[in-house]
Protein backbone atom coordinates (compact mmCIF):
# COMPACT_ATOMS: atom_id res chain seq x y z
CA UNK A 1 0.00 0.00 0.00
CA UNK A 2 1.33 3.69 -0.91
CA UNK A 3 3.18 5.19 1.85
CA UNK A 4 1.55 6.72 5.02
CA UNK A 5 2.34 10.35 6.48
CA UNK A 6 1.55 11.33 10.43
CA UNK A 7 0.82 15.30 10.90
CA UNK A 8 1.04 16.69 14.32
CA UNK A 9 -0.86 19.92 15.44
CA UNK A 10 0.74 22.48 17.55
CA UNK A 11 0.86 26.30 17.86
CA UNK A 12 4.03 28.00 20.01
CA UNK A 13 4.27 27.51 23.91
CA UNK A 14 3.24 30.82 24.43
CA UNK A 15 1.57 31.75 27.83
CA UNK A 16 -1.72 32.75 27.30
CA UNK A 17 -2.27 31.35 24.11
CA UNK A 18 -2.48 27.51 25.17
CA UNK A 19 -4.08 25.70 27.65
CA UNK A 20 -5.90 28.75 28.68
CA UNK A 21 -8.18 26.26 30.62
CA UNK A 22 -5.26 24.97 32.44
CA UNK A 23 -4.17 28.53 33.13
CA UNK A 24 -6.89 29.67 34.91
CA UNK A 25 -5.71 27.25 37.78
CA UNK A 26 -2.20 27.15 36.91
CA UNK A 27 -1.53 30.79 35.49
CA UNK A 28 -0.43 31.25 31.67
CA UNK A 29 3.46 30.26 32.25
CA UNK A 30 2.47 26.94 33.90
CA UNK A 31 -0.20 26.36 31.15
CA UNK A 32 2.78 27.15 28.74
CA UNK A 33 5.32 24.97 30.37
CA UNK A 34 2.50 22.20 30.26
CA UNK A 35 1.86 22.58 26.89
CA UNK A 36 5.95 22.58 25.81
CA UNK A 37 6.30 19.42 27.90
CA UNK A 38 2.70 17.70 26.24
CA UNK A 39 3.44 18.70 22.98
CA UNK A 40 7.81 17.24 23.17
CA UNK A 41 6.24 13.84 24.40
CA UNK A 42 3.82 13.62 21.61
CA UNK A 43 6.25 14.59 18.85
CA UNK A 44 8.91 11.98 20.24
CA UNK A 45 6.16 9.40 20.13
CA UNK A 46 5.66 9.97 16.52
CA UNK A 47 9.48 10.38 15.42
CA UNK A 48 10.07 7.12 16.89
CA UNK A 49 7.43 5.35 14.37
CA UNK A 50 9.82 6.78 11.36
CA UNK A 51 7.22 6.92 9.12
CA UNK A 52 7.16 10.56 7.23
CA UNK A 53 6.17 13.71 9.45
CA UNK A 54 5.27 16.83 9.25
CA UNK A 55 4.68 19.27 12.19
CA UNK A 56 1.51 21.63 10.76
CA UNK A 57 1.83 24.77 13.15
CA UNK A 58 -0.54 27.90 13.44
CA UNK A 59 -0.17 30.78 12.84
CA UNK A 60 1.58 31.01 10.15
CA UNK A 61 3.40 34.65 11.38
CA UNK A 62 5.45 31.94 14.05
CA UNK A 63 7.77 30.16 11.73
CA UNK A 64 10.61 31.40 13.15
CA UNK A 65 9.44 30.65 16.77
CA UNK A 66 7.92 26.89 16.11
CA UNK A 67 11.41 26.31 14.34
CA UNK A 68 13.65 27.48 17.79
CA UNK A 69 11.36 25.16 19.90
CA UNK A 70 11.10 22.33 17.54
CA UNK A 71 14.77 22.30 15.88
CA UNK A 72 15.18 23.57 12.71
CA UNK A 73 15.51 20.08 11.20
CA UNK A 74 11.42 19.77 12.03
CA UNK A 75 9.60 19.09 8.61
CA UNK A 76 7.10 22.36 9.57
CA UNK A 77 4.11 23.58 7.51
CA UNK A 78 1.93 26.42 8.58
CA UNK A 79 -1.98 25.51 8.96
CA UNK A 80 -4.27 27.24 6.46
CA UNK A 81 -8.14 27.38 6.98
CA UNK A 82 -10.60 29.48 8.39
CA UNK A 83 -11.67 27.50 11.77
CA UNK A 84 -10.28 24.30 13.37
CA UNK A 85 -11.98 21.74 10.84
CA UNK A 86 -11.24 23.72 7.68
CA UNK A 87 -7.47 23.64 8.63
CA UNK A 88 -7.27 19.23 9.52
CA UNK A 89 -8.92 18.79 6.38
CA UNK A 90 -6.50 21.41 4.30
CA UNK A 91 -3.80 19.67 6.26
CA UNK A 92 -4.71 16.37 4.94
CA UNK A 93 -5.91 17.02 1.78
CA UNK A 94 -2.43 18.38 1.00
CA UNK A 95 -0.70 15.08 3.21
CA UNK A 96 -2.88 12.76 0.62
CA UNK A 97 -2.50 14.71 -2.37
CA UNK A 98 1.39 15.00 -2.10
CA UNK A 99 1.54 10.94 -2.84
CA UNK A 100 0.56 9.50 1.17
CA UNK A 101 -1.90 6.86 0.81
CA UNK A 102 -2.99 7.07 4.35
CA UNK A 103 -2.63 10.23 6.41
CA UNK A 104 -3.25 10.75 10.37
CA UNK A 105 -3.43 13.53 12.26
CA UNK A 106 -2.46 14.10 16.10
CA UNK A 107 -3.59 16.55 18.43
CA UNK A 108 -0.91 17.77 20.86
CA UNK A 109 -3.38 16.90 24.06
CA UNK A 110 -2.35 13.42 24.88
CA UNK A 111 1.11 13.73 26.05
CA UNK A 112 1.16 9.95 27.00
CA UNK A 113 -0.68 8.92 23.70
CA UNK A 114 1.27 5.07 23.38
CA UNK A 115 2.98 4.69 20.13
CA UNK A 116 0.53 1.35 19.01
CA UNK A 117 -2.88 3.89 18.75
CA UNK A 118 -1.15 5.28 16.23
CA UNK A 119 0.44 2.31 14.47
CA UNK A 120 -2.97 0.66 14.76
CA UNK A 121 -4.62 4.00 13.23
CA UNK A 122 -2.65 3.63 10.41
CA UNK A 123 -3.36 -0.29 9.70
CA UNK A 124 -7.33 0.60 10.35
CA UNK A 125 -6.76 2.84 7.31
CA UNK A 126 -5.93 -0.83 5.41
CA UNK A 127 -9.77 -1.64 5.84
CA UNK A 128 -11.57 1.84 6.37
CA UNK A 129 -11.83 4.69 4.55
CA UNK A 130 -10.98 6.96 7.64
CA UNK A 131 -10.26 6.59 11.43
CA UNK A 132 -10.63 8.09 14.55
CA UNK A 133 -9.18 8.20 18.51
CA UNK A 134 -11.91 9.34 21.16
CA UNK A 135 -10.37 11.75 23.83
CA UNK A 136 -13.09 10.44 25.93
CA UNK A 137 -14.39 14.52 26.27
CA UNK A 138 -16.57 13.90 23.18
CA UNK A 139 -13.97 14.99 21.03
CA UNK A 140 -10.98 12.95 19.47
CA UNK A 141 -7.13 13.29 19.13
CA UNK A 142 -6.78 11.74 16.19
CA UNK A 143 -8.65 11.59 12.89
CA UNK A 144 -6.86 9.62 9.64
CA UNK A 145 -8.50 9.11 6.33
CA UNK A 146 -6.67 6.69 3.09
CA UNK A 147 -6.38 8.94 -0.03
CA UNK A 148 -9.28 7.13 -1.87
CA UNK A 149 -11.53 7.76 1.46
CA UNK A 150 -10.95 11.34 2.34
CA UNK A 151 -13.84 13.61 2.21
CA UNK A 152 -13.60 17.33 3.15
CA UNK A 153 -16.93 17.48 4.09
CA UNK A 154 -16.26 15.29 7.06
CA UNK A 155 -15.07 18.56 8.63
CA UNK A 156 -18.14 20.48 8.25
CA UNK A 157 -20.83 21.57 10.32
CA UNK A 158 -18.81 20.26 13.55
CA UNK A 159 -19.46 22.16 16.87
CA UNK A 160 -15.78 22.23 17.75
CA UNK A 161 -14.57 22.63 21.22
CA UNK A 162 -17.79 20.95 22.53
CA UNK A 163 -18.48 17.41 23.49
CA UNK A 164 -20.48 16.91 20.32
CA UNK A 165 -17.40 17.22 18.22
CA UNK A 166 -17.22 13.17 17.93
CA UNK A 167 -20.88 12.46 18.11
CA UNK A 168 -21.27 14.78 15.10
CA UNK A 169 -18.02 13.46 12.97
CA UNK A 170 -19.56 9.95 12.91
CA UNK A 171 -22.54 11.46 11.47
CA UNK A 172 -20.76 13.13 8.91
CA UNK A 173 -19.11 10.57 8.12
CA UNK A 174 -21.74 8.30 7.41
CA UNK A 175 -24.11 10.76 5.46
CA UNK A 176 -21.00 10.77 3.53
CA UNK A 177 -21.01 6.88 2.96
CA UNK A 178 -17.71 6.55 4.36
CA UNK A 179 -16.47 3.81 6.85
CA UNK A 180 -14.94 4.81 9.84
CA UNK A 181 -13.07 2.66 12.66
CA UNK A 182 -13.39 3.83 15.97
CA UNK A 183 -10.36 3.04 18.33
CA UNK A 184 -10.59 2.64 21.63
CA UNK A 185 -10.22 5.74 23.84
CA UNK A 186 -7.49 7.83 25.13
CA UNK A 187 -7.83 10.88 27.12
CA UNK A 188 -6.55 14.06 26.73
CA UNK A 189 -5.55 16.72 28.80
CA UNK A 190 -7.27 20.05 29.09
CA UNK A 191 -8.74 20.48 32.60
CA UNK A 192 -6.95 20.64 35.76
CA UNK A 193 -8.80 17.57 36.73
CA UNK A 194 -7.38 15.71 34.03
CA UNK A 195 -3.83 15.73 35.56
CA UNK A 196 -4.24 13.59 38.61
CA UNK A 197 -6.04 10.65 36.08
CA UNK A 198 -2.78 11.34 33.97
CA UNK A 199 -0.20 11.23 36.93
CA UNK A 200 -1.90 7.89 37.92
CA UNK A 201 -1.45 6.90 34.04
CA UNK A 202 2.50 7.57 34.13
CA UNK A 203 3.17 6.30 37.23
CA UNK A 204 2.19 2.90 35.84
CA UNK A 205 4.33 3.50 32.67
CA UNK A 206 7.40 4.31 33.63
CA UNK A 207 8.75 4.95 30.57
CA UNK A 208 6.10 7.09 28.72
CA UNK A 209 5.94 11.01 28.76
CA UNK A 210 9.57 12.15 30.26
CA UNK A 211 8.94 15.64 30.01
CA UNK A 212 5.22 15.69 30.91
CA UNK A 213 6.30 13.82 34.26
CA UNK A 214 8.97 15.94 34.83
CA UNK A 215 6.62 19.32 34.53
CA UNK A 216 3.73 17.43 37.09
CA UNK A 217 6.58 16.70 39.45
CA UNK A 218 7.33 20.61 39.55
CA UNK A 219 4.11 21.25 39.66
CA UNK A 220 3.71 18.68 42.80
CA UNK A 221 0.95 15.88 40.44
CA UNK A 222 3.84 13.60 40.74
CA UNK A 223 5.42 12.23 43.75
Amino acid sequence: MPRARILFFVKPPRPGAVKTRLARVLGAAAAAEAYSAFAGDVLDTLKALEVPLTVCFSPEADREEIAAWLGPDCDCRPQAGADLGGRMAEALAWALAAGAGRAVLVGSDLPDLPAARVESALSALRDHDAVLLPAGDGGYGLVGFRCEGFRAGAFAGIDWSTPRVMAQSLAAMERLGLGCAVLEPWPDVDEVEDLAALAARLRAAPEAAPRTRAWLARQGFLA
